[in-house]
This record gives C-alpha cells, sequence and structure tokens, in this order.
C-alpha cells in the first residue's frame, strides 16, 4: 500500500500483475469524471482530468468502440502501411545522413510514428512536429505540451464537424459513421486524442530506449548489425527490459484477498508492468540483455482486453528503424552527456 496520489495498491509479480490485467470485470478501467465524485478514477495515477477511450472503458462501451478500431491497426493493415513508414524512415535519414549527427527524437522516431498517427487518425501529417510537442511530459516541457495540445484540440474539433457531415476512410470517418449513442463529439475528440498520444509516445520510448542501449553497447549493436535474425528477438526483449508502459492503474469492483491483505472495493490498484516484466521467478537474470532470451513471455504490451490496440504497428515501425539504422550507420554512438541529460521523451543526439 502507498500513501500517495490518494493511496493505492501497488501490484509487481509477474502472475498477479497477468492475473489482474485480465480480470476486468474485478479491475475496472472506468473513470468517472469530474474527478472525486466516485472511486472510478481511470487508467492514470494521478487521475487525468480529461477521460482517455477506450482505455478508461469497460464493457460493453469498450466492446463497441474497440470493434470500431480495431481493423485500423491489425496485422494486414500493418503490412500496408510498411511502405509509408519505410518512406519516412528514409526522408528522415536523407535529411540527416550528411552531417555525422542525427536528432533522434524530433528529426527520426516521432518524425515517423507522430505521422503515421495522424494520418491513421485522419489528421494531416504537416502537425508532426506539434504532435511531438504535446507528447513531451518532462516539466521543462510542459508549456510547449499545452499549447501543442491546445491547437490539437482545435484541430479534431474541427475534424468531426467536417466528419459527421461527410466522413472519411481514417479513424475519426469510422467513429463519426457509427451509430452508437455514446460517441458524442467529445467522445470522438477524446479517443483521436487518446490514439494521438499513444502513438507518440509508446513506440517512440521503445525507440528512444533502442538507442540509448545500443548507443552505449558496442557489442551489442555490431552483433544486431550482423544477424538480422536476431533484430526481433532483441526488440521484444528491449521491449521487456524498458517497458513503454510501465505501470497502469485499476479500480477494485469486489473484496479481493492477496498476498495476506485485502484490497477493498473501491481502492485503486496499480499494476507494474515493468516490474513484472523483470520478476526473477519468470524471467533469469531479469535485468540482463539477452537477445537469445527463449521463451520471453513478457506482458509489456499488456494483457486482456486492454492489450495494446497498436502493438502490430509499434513493432513494425521499431523493427524498420532499427533495420535502416543498422544498414546506415551502424557505428553511431550516442553524442555528449550534456546533448541527451533528459530522460524519456526528450530529444535524444547520436554521432556517426
Amino acid at each position: 500500500w502507498w500513501n500517495r496520489d490518494g493511496g493505492y495498491w501497488f501490484v509487481a509479480g509477474y502472475d498477479l500483475v497477468d492475473r489482474f490485467a485480465r480480470d476486468h470485470a474485478s479491475f475496472s478501467s472506468r473513470h468517472d469524471l469530474p474527478n472525486g465524485v466516485t472511486s472510478y478514477l481511470g487508467a492514470m495515477i494521478p487521475p487525468s482530468p480529461i477521460l482517455a477511450p477506450p482505455l478508461e472503458f469497460d464493457p460493453p462501451q469498450h466492446t463497441v468502440l474497440r470493434s470500431l478500431l480495431k481493423s485500423r491497426f491489425s496485422g494486414a493493415a500493418v503490412r500496408k502501411m510498411r511502405p509509408r513508414i519505410e518512406l519516412l524512415t528514409d526522408t528522415c535519414f536523407d535529411r540527416q545522413i550528411d552531417a555525422g549527427r542525427m536528432d533522434v527524437y524530433y528529426g527520426l522516431v516521432q518524425m515517423v510514428c507522430a505521422t503515421i498517427t495522424l494520418e491513421l487518425v485522419g489528421l494531416s501529417p504537416d502537425l508532426a512536429v506539434v504532435l511531438a510537442d504535446a507528447a513531451q511530459v518532462e516539466p521543462t516541457m510542459s508549456d510547449k505540451a499545452e499549447v501543442a495540445w491546445g491547437r490539437l484540440i482545435e484541430v479534431l474539433v474541427v475534424a468531426v464537424e467536417e466528419n459527421r457531415r461527410a466522413p472519411g476512410e481514417h479513424i475519426i470517418g469510422d467513429l463519426c459513421r457509427s451509430s452508437a449513442d455514446f460517441l458524442t463529439d467529445s467522445c470522438i475528440i477524446e479517443t483521436a486524442a487518446t490514439l494521438l498520444l499513444g502513438g507518440a509516445t509508446s513506440p517512440v520510448k521503445l525507440l528512444l530506449d533502442i538507442f540509448r542501449y545500443l548507443g552505449s553497447h558496442q557489442s551489442d549493436r555490431l552483433l544486431l548489425a550482423r544477424d538480422k535474425k536476431l533484430r526481433p528477438n532483441a526488440v521484444e526483449e528491449l521491449l521487456r527490459l524498458f517497458s513503454p508502459t510501465e505501470i497502469i492503474a485499476r479500480t477494485a469492483t469486489r473484496d479481493v484477498a492477496v498476498g495476506g491483505e485485502m484490497i477493498k472495493a473501491g481502492d485503486r490498484v496499480v499494476l507494474g508492468f515493468g516490474a513484472a516484466n523483470r520478476d526473477s521467478r519468470v524471467f533469469a537474470c531479469p535485468n540482463d540483455v539477452k537477445f537469445d532470451r527463449k521463451p520471453n513471455r513478457h506482458i509489456a504490451m499488456g494483457r486482456g482486453i486492454h492489450h495494446c490496440l497498436g502493438a502490430a504497428l509499434g513493432r513494425a515501425e521499431a523493427m524498420i528503424i532499427l533495420d535502416r539504422t543498422l544498414a546506415e550507420i551502424p557505428d553511431f554512438r550516442l553524442a555528449s552527456a550534456a546533448d541527451n541529460s533528459r530522460p524519456r521523451l526528450d530529444s535524444l543526439f547520436i554521432e556517426f
């Protein structure tokens, strides 16, 4: 039990995180706004002042909304997107390769991931830098992020109005065509905003961690440069070790006895996916990177009905960018510590 952010139970072991994540009936993602009216505070710690569908929906709304979205993220859909991802990646490399230095965040991974996400949702790819700014979560970036989110919400309001009249062939158009009564204009905007943020954070975090790890571990980088077949395993292992979504919250709907404690109905519960992925009872030498780890039953993409909707797309983006990087600049290294002082979501510089 942690006495912070209103108090919550923290679940760290692999088996319990896996079990609780699958049990959406006992551990709800529901978010009742305004915060504090009920105990249902959604998936964020601390709770967000806005709704994040479908992440913060339970069935039946979650089932309906997920069914409307899933075809856009299916394996077949991602395969059709691969040429576009490859073209964007090539363009980013062509712009920076002669400089001997690369801004990995703004110049590569965010431009690819943000552009693909914007096009999926139904917004102009010209907003890629705005979305990259909005995805910044560091305190020093809060002003920039606030301005960027204001711009994105303005654009989303207009996009929903236009698609109510003439739905396009993208996610906003799909949602505007739906007859589901809960899909109000506000809900569509919130859903689109959630998808934009997810597409500009989770795969980006993974890729930045891949670059940071390989940039400081020459032998592993050269191993992957020589052995292309090992790269999918490497991505899965780095997903396990650097889980992009480290925690996610739930609300208990009933009393649950576990580990000698009693979780009461209404208690907040935080699932530690990052901790579970380093559980020594499941993963031998859990803090070591083992590209040949098999089996690798990590849960970095979640479990149950809230399993990451964009898992296939994120993996494709990571593999395409990693392949191109190791083909073009297998000897890259991290730039100076001063250039790379901020962790996670911020500009990451490499040299080659």
